[in-house]
């Protein structure tokens, strides 16, 4: 659990019957502390990220289940018949192992 007053922890059990266990991410630094906020932040993809033909098509066949006020996102997205689906959300190799054995 997150609490908007302390971005800084997060709060953390792994059984019902047990108290919250906080973990404080907060970076310990000397000196001035500096936020980045989204305004800071200059958008990926200020266009938008094409997305594969076939996910598109997907995703607006299940427009219907989507909450109306969501629509607008869906209805926007672009396609192209090029565009690869990659995994970690950036082209080029994953950083970690995909794991095909399902045992």
């Amino acid at each position: 659990m997150i609490k908007k007053d302390e971005m800084f922890k997060i709060y953390m059990k792994t059984d019902l019957n047990e108290e919250f266990k906080v973990v404080d991410i907060k970076k310990n630094v000397r000196g001035r502390q500096y936020f980045i906020t989204k305004a800071l932040m200059a958008p990926l993809w200020p266009t938008g990220k094409p997305v594969p033909d076939a996910k598109l098509k997907d995703l607006k066949s299940m427009l219907h289940l989507i909450p109306q006020d969501s629509h607008d996102f869906y209805v926007k997205l672009t396609g192209n018949e090029d565009t690869e689906d990659d995994i970690d959300g950036f082209s080029g190799q994953p950083d970690f192992e995909l794991e095909t054995d399902l045992d």
